[in-house]
């Protein structure tokens, strides 16, 4: 969609030039083509909007920090940007236009528990998947083949996302979707967050997530990693292919880990993590830097 539009037919918008908007996001988060709408209050982030090519358009007061923003970023002013940023985003979100409305498709062979319910709009659910009892789906689901949803699971929840204006504190709503791949399995009582801005939570292919597991917001999951019982990942974060989570693992919202990463039982991880590496303790290192310090003091 054009800014030319948004300001025409839902929120009036004082922006110096016309271009396409994808999605609404923060600068901070990484992108893969998608042209975002972002806002800066503060000038602590300000290196991050000038360094993500992502950003096309931009959210400022119009007293602060526009000889400083990136010349190719159109420039929207606002006496209150992180307000209207967010009040943006609910309405775009309310006429349904970060994706269509359908209706429910679920494949004939999928095995649905009498004690599930199923929306009648806007989940797609694929060839031989499984749906045990009590299973909790919200709209914006597309679920793949020959997946697996143990009971009390929840799939597609509004993610904790709340931000503070002055004494106000909004609840942002949750406008994403969660695509799971083909052959993944949930157990019991986990949950996945949708995305918040329009973007998609996203289990590959074959992942496994055990019992009391949370994925937060705009999580992305790569094919054939295994999340171990009690683990918590922040929201935005990108793990890798062939990954394992030890048990009670907690990763940082924002964190990019790499492919084949293990992290052990415990470790609390609040820095990006390359492919191959194993990584323990809180705060996690790389695991035999772990060793080597534990046996300096036992």
């Amino acid at each position: 969609m054009r800014l030319s539009y948004i300001s025409n037919n839902l929120f009036n918008l004082d922006y110096s030039f016309d271009t396409n908007i994808d999605i609404l996001g923060m600068a901070t988060s990484n992108y893969r083509e998608e042209d975002v709408l972002s806002f800066l209050s503060d000038v602590k982030f300000l290196e991050d909007v000038n360094n993500n090519e992502n950003v096309k358009a931009l959210i400022v007061d119009k007293n602060k920090f526009t000889k400083k923003i990136r010349s190719d970023i159109s420039i929207i002013h606002s006496e209150n940007p992180k307000q209207d940023f967010f009040h943006l985003h609910r309405i775009l979100a309310e006429n349904h236009l970060y994706w269509e409305n359908f209706e429910t498709e679920i494949d004939s062979t999928a095995r649905i528990s009498k004690f599930t319910n199923i929306p009648k709009k806007n989940v797609r659910i694929g060839k031989n998947t499984i749906i045990e009892e009590n299973v909790k789906i919200y709209p914006g689901c597309i679920i793949g083949e020959n997946v697996i949803l143990r009971s009390g699971s929840v799939i597609g929840a509004q993610g904790f996302q709340f931000i503070k204006t002055g004494e106000d504190v909004i609840s942002v709503y949750g406008a994403g979707r969660v695509v799971i791949g083909d052959n993944v399995e949930v157990m019991n009582n986990s949950t996945i967050d949708r995305g918040i801005f329009g973007g998609d939570t996203h289990i590959e292919e074959y992942v496994k997530i055990d019992k009391l597991c949370y994925i937060a917001h705009d999580c992305k999951i790569g094919k054939r990693t295994f999340i171990i019982s009690g683990s918590t990942i922040g929201g935005r974060v990108e793990i890798g292919k062939d990954c394992r989570l030890g048990f009670n693992s907690t990763i940082l919202n924002g964190i990019i880990i790499g492919d084949r990463v293990n992290v052990s039982l415990g470790s609390v991880v609040t820095k990006n993590i390359e492919s191959d590496t194993k990584v323990s303790g809180n705060f996690a290192i790389e695991h035999k830097k772990f060793i080597e310090n534990l046996k300096l003091i036992r």
